[in-house]
C-alpha cells in the first residue's frame, strides 16, 4: 500500500472531499489538513465535524455544539490551553497535522476564519 493509499484508508485521514484523490494533486501541502486531535477521528460530515462553516453567521462542528447529538464531547475538541470553563466555550486550541508534515494549533473558532480548501485541497 502506498503512502497516499494508507492516508486515505487510515482511521485518521483525508476528508471525504479528498478521499480517492492522489495527494500529489493537492497543493499546497502546507495548507491541507490530514487530521486534528479532536473527538472525531475521520472527517466525513462537512461542517458537522470539520472546522470550516457553511457561511458567515453559522457555526462549524454542529454535531458537537449545544443541542447536537455529540454535544457532551464539545470540550474534547479545543482541549489544549483551556482558558474558559463554559460548556460550549473553552478558549482553547486543537492540534492539526498538515499534509507537508508540520503541526500547528488552531484556536477555538466558529469556522469563519477556516477556509474549506484546507479539507478539499483545492485552490
Amino acid at each position: 500500500m502506498s503512502i497516499p493509499e494508507a492516508i486515505q484508508t487510515a482511521a485518521q485521514g483525508l476528508s471525504g472531499y479528498a478521499r480517492g484523490r492522489d495527494t500529489t494533486e493537492i497543493r499546497p501541502h502546507s495548507e491541507f489538513i490530514i487530521c486534528h486531535d479532536h473527538a472525531e477521528p475521520r472527517f466525513e460530515q462537512d461542517t458537522r465535524d470539520m472546522l470550516f462553516n457553511s457561511g458567515p453567521g453559522t457555526n462549524n462542528l454542529t454535531d458537537y455544539r449545544q443541542g447536537g447529538h455529540r454535544a457532551k464531547y464539545y470540550r474534547d475538541i479545543f482541549r489544549h490551553n483551556i482558558r474558559r470553563h463554559e460548556d460550549f466555550r473553552t478558549g482553547g486550541r486543537l492540534n492539526v497535522l498538515w499534509l507537508d508534515g508540520h503541526v500547528s494549533s488552531i484556536e477555538e473558532t466558529t469556522g469563519d476564519d477556516v477556509p474549506k480548501r484546507w479539507y478539499t485541497g483545492e485552490r
